[in-house]
């Protein structure tokens, strides 16, 4: 299955500054990566494929955000949605963070210990890193 590109204008006329793709990983295991700002009208494409993904995921979706420039209280609300879909699928959501843009949002709201944290793709599929 080819990766999906996704990035739709809002309903008031502003574009987002937000890319995502999504493309599967493993058997399973579904890879979303997010590219941008992840602000008030960035944060709805993104929980729209969080969401899709989650639904038919068997194992896990794995949540890339090493792209991300900005993370507003709308990404984070992103976050903690997708935490509860997860839940309810019984699919893990695994969070790919590693700059300031993302992991700093998320020890300031103490929701950094909600997630299962990864610095990098491979390491959230379990992969060896590369040498």
């Amino acid at each position: 299955m080819p990766a999906i590109r996704s990035s739709d204008s809002s309903d008031v006329g502003i574009e987002p500054l937000v890319e995502v793709t999504v493309e599967p990983a493993r058997p399973g295991v579904v890879l979303v990566r997010a590219r941008g700002e992840i602000d008030l009208f960035g944060a709805p494409e993104l929980q729209r494929n969080v969401e899709q993904q989650l639904a038919v995921a068997s194992e896990a979706v794995v949540l890339d955000l090493g792209g991300v420039s900005f993370m507003g209280s709308s990404g984070l609300a992103v976050l903690v949605a997708g935490r509860d879909t997860a839940s309810r699928y019984q699919v893990e959501l695994r969070v790919v963070a590693s700059t300031r843009a993302v992991l700093r949002p998320l020890a300031c709201t103490g929701l950094s210990d909600m997630f299962d944290i990864y610095p990098s793709v491979e390491a959230a599929l379990g992969e060896p890193a590369a040498q």
